[in-house]
Parts: structure tokens; C-alpha cells; sequence
């Protein structure tokens, strides 16, 4: 009788740390940053959104996207414990600072907001027709991606899952 009192403890010890460190902390961390909804641009941006764009949205969307997938390192890696608690690329205006095409890890977020800086610095796109979207990942924690306009077409751009798709 003692051990199934035991295992409840500990599953439900379990599930509370879960709710703490997976869900409800990033949303206390990031509180901030979840208001805050323009890009930054800085000179490294616009260098580097200069290389990147192309003739039409379309193919610079895909560009950018290709080169966020190349340069940033999303999932799987998250898991990896030296990024749960490495917050020196909490803001993009932070991992500038650390070398903006460095090939390292990046949160969800800090690659949307980086994306979304690129994509208005190519001077093809405006604020209104990139949209930061959050959801509730199927990992019980959240989660950014992009709804981006590219005239009539819509697409769901997720660098972090890598994900590229027409909506």
C-alpha cells in the first residue's frame, strides 16, 4: 500500500516540475518579450538581408528560411542541457553581439524574431505581412513560429521545427 502512495508522489512531483520548468516558466521568462512584435534592424541585419534577397518574396522567403536552417540549430537540440539555461541569445540584439552567422543553437523564439528582422530588412516585406504566432508545442511548452503573406499566397515558416509550408 506504502508504494503506491510512493509512485503518486513521485508522478505527480513529476508532473508539477513539468508544468513549472516546461510551461509556466518560459512564459514568465519571456513575458517581455512575448509583447514586443517588431524586428530589430541593425547594420548586421540589413548586410546580411541584402545577400539574401532575391527577385521575388517567394524565392527570398525561401532563402531566408534556408539559411536560418543552415546557420541556427532548433530541434532536436533543445533538449540538450547546455541550452535550457544558456540565455546569452535571449534577444536577437544579444546574439548579435556573439556573431550573427555563427552556426549555433537558437530558441523558437529568437529564430522567429531573427527571421522576421531579415524578411523586413530585405525591404520585400512589411510588419503587417509577417505575423508571430504561439502555440503550445506537442511537448507541453510553447512555442513561436511565422505566418508569413507573400501576395495572395499564405505560409506557416517554423525554422525551429523546420517546418515551410502553403496555408
Amino acid at each position: 500500500m506504502n508504494w503506491i502512495l510512493i509512485a503518486f508522489y513521485i508522478v505527480l512531483g513529476i508532473f508539477i516540475l513539468w508544468n513549472i520548468f516546461g510551461l509556466l516558466l518560459p512564459f514568465l521568462l519571456l513575458l517581455w518579450y512575448l509583447r514586443s512584435s517588431r524586428a530589430c534592424k541593425t547594420k548586421e541585419i540589413v548586410k546580411l538581408a541584402k545577400k539574401l534577397k532575391k527577385k521575388d518574396k517567394e524565392k527570398t522567403l525561401k532563402n531566408v528560411y534556408k539559411y536560418m536552417n543552415k546557420t541556427y540549430q532548433g530541434y532536436p537540440y533543445h533538449w540538450n542541457p547546455i541550452h535550457l539555461f544558456d540565455l546569452r541569445n535571449f534577444t536577437v540584439r544579444d546574439m548579435l553581439k556573439r556573431r550573427l552567422e555563427k552556426k549555433k543553437f537558437l530558441w523558437c523564439y529568437s529564430q522567429v524574431k531573427l527571421m522576421k528582422a531579415l524578411l523586413v530588412a530585405t525591404k520585400q516585406f512589411s510588419h503587417r505581412d509577417i505575423k508571430i504566432r504561439w502555440t503550445i508545442s506537442h511537448l507541453y511548452t510553447p512555442h513561436q513560429y511565422l505566418i508569413v503573406r507573400v501576395g495572395k499566397e499564405r505560409y506557416k515558416v517554423d525554422p525551429f521545427y523546420h517546418k515551410f509550408k502553403k496555408i
